[in-house]
């Protein structure tokens, strides 16, 4: 029988509703992994996040991708490392290919269909309840996302080329500013406060986070917790030779320190 690596009880939590999580789960708002089971060595991983992430995928741009320059021969590679991951997930997560394309089974998904699925249910749903939600999607985002060894960056190159992280770090940060507003608005700072900080772990430079942050902590009447985080904006930003912080940053920190002054 096919082997089922399966879904912490956590995750079936966070996705309860009318769509079922997956039974195979790919991890990418992190680290690169397969869920469950065994740790895959970085090819067969990097085999089945590609065709989990595309759902679809010819033989020859799967081989491209995973193999980057393909040598001759890279059709067999790809047609015995394909065998190492149904003997680890099941032929059912990774039918024989049809007309030269692998296709995901409907049991292989990623933590990233989670997250769009989780962030549109929160589309529909009233403030408080939308707020849960959109923290139990970033509660998917467990560090650095697409992150891999440098040791397996022969596998994994198409994350860089298809810019996946910068995707991703995009639409968090989005999702986490419009959490934290809604925890504001609700006179929820604390939970406001969490939620742009465990953003700022994963994009420690980004502008709006660190004014959410501020906002956040000056709401709950923490001055010199807006002053901290100001500072490790500007720290964080020196660190990578990066410019100097945006000007609605500046202006949002010299605003909430005048005001905790008056």
């Amino acid at each position: 029988p096919d082997g089922t690596p399966g879904v912490t009880g956590d995750l079936a939590a966070a996705n309860a509703g009318p769509e079922a999580a997956p039974e195979v789960l790919v991890r990418l708002l992190g680290d690169i992994h397969i869920d469950g089971g065994d740790r895959l060595a970085a090819k067969p991983t990097a085999v089945i996040a590609y065709i989990a992430l595309h759902r679809t995928v010819t033989v020859e741009r799967l081989a491209d991708a995973v193999w980057a320059l393909p040598p001759a021969g890279s059709r067999k590679r790809l047609s015995n490392t394909i065998s190492d991951c149904r003997a680890a997930l099941g032929h059912r997560y990774l039918p024989t290919a049809v007309d030269g394309r692998y296709s995901a089974g409907p049991g292989l998904g990623t933590d990233t269909d989670l997250f769009t699925r989780l962030v549109a249910r929160a589309a529909t749903e009233p403030a408080s309840d939308a707020a849960v939600t959109l923290r139990s999607a970033l509660d998917l985002v467990t560090g650095p996302v697409f992150t891999y060894r440098h040791a397996e960056r022969a596998s994994f190159s198409w994350v860089d080329l298809e810019n996946w992280a910068s995707i991703w770090e995009l639409k968090i940060a989005a999702v986490a500013q419009d959490c934290a507003q809604l925890n504001l608005d609700l006179d929820r700072p604390a939970d406001a406060a969490a939620v742009a900080q465990h953003a700022l772990t994963i994009i420690p430079t980004h502008a709006g986070l660190t004014e959410t942050l501020m906002r956040a902590h000056a709401a709950a009447g923490d001055d010199h917790a807006v002053r901290r985080v100001y500072q490790a904006h500007l720290a964080a930003l020196g660190a990578l030779d990066l410019d100097d912080p945006a000007e609605t940053t500046t202006d949002l920190y010299e605003h909430l320190r005048r005001s905790s002054v008056a």
